[in-house]
């Protein structure tokens, strides 16, 4: 890895006073934020540019230099053992941990050039000393060994190392990169970003997501000291130090976008002020997918062949489409809900030519064709980033139609009474005609996006429920960095599922809908002993289950709510498909030849038992799946489903009385349900019985952080 102590040529007369690298010639100057020792750096390019300064300015906002010089005792350089603490591993230990991180991470997060850090990897390893000035890059190394540690199987570390401690390591190594923070942050260099990524990354997807939140917003106000987003204020690097930058910006850029949507926070960059190029492969691989061996255009608008690095280009450019949804749909109210469909049905039209523009490498679809076919070191990380790629895709589109699922579709419903031109009463005058029909035609699109929006929404859920098809990929995925990201995405799927069953508990959407939640559970235990989150996720899905069948027992023992529902089922499963989304939302073509899979699925991959079994449950979805009517959306109240998730999930006081609750037509009361009844009969959530805090509770602090539960409390919309 390189650091910014090495300027090219062109540079070299000069110390750089300040990380503002625009000078006044420079046709950006104007429009950027100079610092105080950037007012300075452009009065020297500007009158003395000859000038070398020796003055320290990291006392001055913007300046360089640490605020404090390490000691040098006669030295420039420091034993390892001296800067970590302890002694390292033998080398034969960290080779192994360092290919274990590059097997679990690298493949999903890269933030550095992996040749460039293998040369200074070896060079640390051989020497077992380091620059002081470069004391921060072999901290981050020493996360790297210690993440692979980490994701290492114990009991192949058992085998291969048997007098190793793996268990004293794994604290050793994450307790000196902790210490060592306040010095990252304080020089506030590249290694300070990566290391807020990484370390971030795993507190997040490990059980710490306060302190997990707290160190990226850190490795964001590194990287906007160093001006990380504008690559013109570091040209004057060497290519290779601009790439390594690069890939680190985008990094730190896709883990702002996700954390912005599992938090439920707005973004910390802007988009229109990123001025980075998209990295480009420069030596990392030219591995290929054996049995496609494809070329294929990139986002950036290059064509070259399909390598496991063009998962990053495409995964960057996901994420750059998919920006908006926060900023513009959730913390920017719409002026109305015309305006807000129109975002979403230009977002949703943009996702699906994206997902329609990645090569068969980078498919689920196309790389399981055959379930079958061996895995080998070379095909493996396309199926993990394949996979990963699906489980965003379809997680950003629920998210997306969220704001959507709350309408009233009848609102928007055309009527054809509503205008009759043989009635003076309803007849528009002469001068309102055009204003009148342009209504009406606005109101039909309205409409049919809200019915799109419901159908994407439950294909994108019913799609994640679907996964343990990947029985293969599944297993891999497991014991990588990506475990609690699939975590988290199935949960919201799993939630979807609920609010749909919760909505209408006897119709066929809700047996369905059941069904995916059964299979979402089986995926969250499998995950459960590599992910604390899913194990979460598994107990509050019981818990909504049990609310689903209570909600079942009420409407057939009522008498005109179970005929009711019993005619919407008939009429649901006897009519034939009338509606398809807006833009058709790409599904797998062997999506139909899954559903026999899946039950085989969960017993090669341990996710059924004999009390928990879900044998069967795929053929009978496979029959309703065929005579299924997504039209039935439209007539599906899910304000109902949403309401009942918030009062079971969430504080009473926090959310408004459902209308369920609300007196019927006829006079008399609907009984209330009573979360704290409901909640006595779990004592994992309160010893007590009840709880003011709902199914989430004190004891999920994770899952009210991480678990994108905010999506289903009080809307922002």
């Amino acid at each position: 890895m390189y650091t910014d102590g090495e300027p090219s040529n062109a540079t070299a007369r000069q110390k750089a006073v300040s990380v503002d690298q625009f000078a006044a010639s420079d046709p950006q100057y104007l429009d950027q934020r100079i610092s105080s020792a950037g007012l300075t750096q452009a009065i020297i390019d500007n009158f003395s540019p000859e000038t070398i300064l020796d003055t320290s300015t990291s006392a001055l906002p913007g300046g360089v230099g640490r605020s404090e010089d390490a000691p040098r005792h006669g030295r420039d350089t420091i034993a390892v053992e001296e800067l970590f603490g302890f002694e390292l591993p033998s080398k034969r230990v960290t080779d192994y941990f360092l290919d274990t991180y590059l097997g679990a991470v690298h493949w999903f997060m890269m933030v550095f050039h992996e040749p460039t850090l293998r040369r200074s990897y070896e060079a640390l390893m051989s020497s077992r000393r380091c620059l002081r000035s470069r004391s921060n890059h072999a901290t981050f190394i020493l996360l790297l060994l210690s993440l692979g540690a980490h994701y290492a199987p114990e009991e192949d570390v058992r085998q291969k190392f048997p007098s190793f401690s793996l268990d004293t390591f794994r604290r050793l190594s994450l307790k000196r990169v902790e210490d060592s923070l306040h010095a990252l942050y304080d020089a506030a260099e590249l290694e300070a970003v990566q290391v807020c990524v990484l370390l971030g990354s795993y507190y997040m997807y490990h059980g710490r997501p306060n302190l997990a939140f707290t160190v990226y917003k850190a490795g964001l106000g590194c990287a906007e000291l160093m001006s990380l987003h504008k690559e013109p204020a570091w040209r004057w690097l060497p290519e290779m130090v601009k790439e390594e930058r690069r890939r680190t910006f985008w990094a730190l850029f896709v883990y702002d976008r996700f954390a912005a949507t599992i938090y439920g926070r707005p973004c910390g960059i802007r988009l229109e002020e990123i001025d980075v190029k998209i990295p480009e492969n420069m030596g990392d691989t030219t591995t290929q997918h054996p049995a496609f061996l494809s070329t294929a255009t990139m986002p950036d608008g290059t064509i070259e062949p399909v390598t496991t690095f063009s998962y990053m280009k495409f995964k960057f450019k996901f994420y750059q489409i998919s920006s908006p949804i926060i900023g513009d749909l959730y913390f920017h109210r719409s002026s109305s809900v015309s305006a807000l469909a129109a975002k979403v049905s230009r977002i949703h039209t943009d996702l699906v030519n994206w997902f329609d523009s990645l090569p068969p490498e980078l498919r689920l679809d196309t790389l399981f064709r055959d379930p079958n076919a061996p895995v080998t070191p070379k095909t493996r990380p396309f199926m993990l980033q394949a996979l990963a790629l699906q489980v965003a895709y379809d997680n950003v589109q629920i998210l997306l139609h969220r704001p959507l699922l709350s309408q009233d579709l009848r609102n928007f419903k055309s009527d054809q009474a509503a205008f009759d031109p043989n009635t003076s009463a309803s007849r528009p005058s002469l001068d309102r005609v055009g204003s009148f029909i342009d209504t009406q035609r606005s109101a039909q699109d309205v409409h049919q996006i809200l019915v799109s929006s419901r159908d994407s929404c439950w294909e994108s859920a019913m799609r994640s429920s679907r996964l343990g098809r990947f029985q293969q990929c599944l297993a891999f995925a497991r014991d990588s960095h990506a475990a609690a990201f699939l975590g988290i995405n199935l949960f919201t799927a799993g939630m979807v599922l609920c609010v749909v069953a919760l909505s209408r508990p006897l119709s066929s959407q809700a047996h369905l809908a059941k069904q995916g939640v059964s299979r979402i559970m089986a995926l969250s235990r499998f995950l459960s002993g590599k992910a604390l989150l899913s194990a979460q996720t598994t107990k509050i899905l019981k818990d909504l289950i049990r609310l689903i069948g209570e909600k079942e027992i009420k409407a057939m023992l009522s008498e005109s709510g179970g005929a009711e529902n019993a005619a919407n089922l008939n009429s649901d499963v006897g009519r034939q498909t009338t509606m398809r989304s807006l833009t058709e939302t790409p599904a797998p073509t062997n999506e139909q030849k899954g559903y026999a899979e899946d039950n085989a699925t969960q017993h090669t991959l341990g996710l059924g038992n004999t009390t928990d079994s879900l044998a069967g449950a795929f053929q009978q979805d496979s029959i309703f799946a065929e005579s299924f009517d997504f039209s039935g959306f439209e007539n599906l109240d899910l304000n109902n489903g949403i309401a009942t998730l918030q009062q079971a999930m969430f504080p009473a006081s926090r959310v408004a009385t459902p209308d369920l609750d609300k007196m019927i037509s006829d006079g008399t009361h609907r009984e209330q349900w009573s979360r704290d009844q409901y909640n006595a009969e779990h004592a994992y959530i309160n010893q007590s019985g009840g709880s003011e805090d709902g199914l989430i509770g004190t004891d999920f602090n994770m899952m009210n952080t991480v678990g994108q539960t905010w999506l289903w409390d009080n809307p922002l919309w």
